[in-house]
C-alpha cells in the first residue's frame, strides 16, 4: 500500500463530509493533520519552542490539556494555566498557559513541580 504525507488545508476543510467519504473510498487511510491553523500562538511560545526541552512538545498534547486539563488555575493577569498527564511519556504533566482569551498559547511545558 502506498503511504505518504497529505497537507490539509483546515479552512476550506469539511470534517464530517470529508472523513465520512475518505472512510468509505478507502477504510485503511489514516489522516493525521499536522498543523492546525486554527490554534493561535504568541511569539514567545514560537521562540520557546524551538529550545531543546521544548521541541518535542507535540501540538496534539497541547491540545489535549487545552481541551481537557485535569486542573485550571486562573492568573492574576487574566492567563490560563491548564494541567494535563501525557500517557505517551509515563503520565508527565504538561502545563500550557493560556492569554486570557483562553485560545492563544503562550508557553508549554513539562511540570515537574505538580502535584495531584
Amino acid at each position: 500500500m502506498n503511504q505518504g504525507i497529505f497537507k490539509v488545508d483546515l479552512e476550506k476543510w469539511q470534517p464530517v463530509i470529508g472523513l465520512e467519504v475518505h472512510a468509505q473510498l478507502a477504510p485503511n487511510l489514516k489522516i493525521t493533520v499536522l498543523d492546525d491553523p486554527r490554534m493561535k500562538f504568541t511569539k514567545y511560545f514560537e521562540s520557546m519552542r524551538s529550545r531543546p526541552d521544548r521541541a518535542m512538545i507535540k501540538l496534539e498534547w497541547i491540545r489535549r490539556v487545552i481541551k481537557q486539563p485535569v486542573k485550571e488555575v486562573i492568573q492574576q493577569d487574566g492567563r490560563i494555566r491548564r494541567w494535563a498527564p501525557i500517557e505517551e511519556l509515563e503520565g508527565r504533566y504538561l502545563r500550557v498557559i493560556l492569554l486570557p482569551d483562553g485560545e492563544t498559547v503562550h508557553n508549554a511545558f513539562f511540570d515537574r513541580s505538580y502535584t495531584t
